[in-house]
């Protein structure tokens, strides 16, 4: 099989667009591999730049992962879609299982908001106290937090986290100084940002 700059390899099962399977073992292209179902790949895939110089590779670690590496940045791109509105989800196997990678360099970062397992959202004092209700929240998480309006509040106090709970955590509008125990400024109506991040 043959593809020059111009003309992308096609893989289909039958005529009229790709589709299908492939399995390969091993890829060396200078241009782009289009499948419509799925490429199996069984030892490595090269990819290489005009100059034949080693761009990216896929590797077969022989035990059921792939080893994604390049010399220049890896873009990631829905086919069709207009710049910027497409999206790339990697996940482990297992779905639930903990993904763990290096440094993480994105434009933007969506986080759960609803739902039980929720890490980011707002809440509001009540007479100074609020429970956040959440799965994500246990007594090892970190916590991080930020006033959004200070409402109806006839005071403010700072905010603070004296409670983390497997399933909620507790913020309090503390006395400025502290004071030990908190004092907590019942005049706080204050609403506020918070984000959970779990570590490894």
């Amino acid at each position: 099989m043959y593809a020059n700059d111009s003309t992308p390899l096609w893989l289909s099962a039958s005529p009229g667009g790709p589709g299908g399977n492939a399995t390969f073992a091993s890829v060396t292209t200078t241009g782009a591999v289009n499948v419509g179902t799925s490429i199996n790949i069984d030892a490595a895939a090269y990819f290489l730049d005009a100059s034949n110089n080693l761009t990216a590779a896929i590797n077969n670690n022989n035990n059921g992962t792939l080893a994604l590496s390049g010399n220049n940045a890896i873009d990631f791109k829905q086919v069709g879609a207009v710049g910027g509105n497409s999206s790339l989800l990697i996940r482990p196997l297992g779905g639930q299982d903990i993904f763990t990678t290096g440094i993480v360099d994105a434009d933007a970062l969506t986080l759960a908001n609803t739902g039980g397992a929720a890490t980011v959202g707002t809440a509001t004092l009540s007479n100074g106290q609020a429970t956040v209700s959440t799965t994500a929240s246990d007594s090892t998480c970190y916590i991080f937090l930020q006033r959004r309006d200070i409402n109806s509040s006839t005071a403010i106090g700072e905010l603070r986290i004296t409670q983390r709970n497997a399933g909620n955590f507790v913020v309090v509008s503390a006395s400025v100084p502290p004071t030990a125990p908190t004092t907590t400024v019942t005049g706080d109506q204050s609403s506020f940002d918070w984000m959970i991040v779990n570590p490894a």
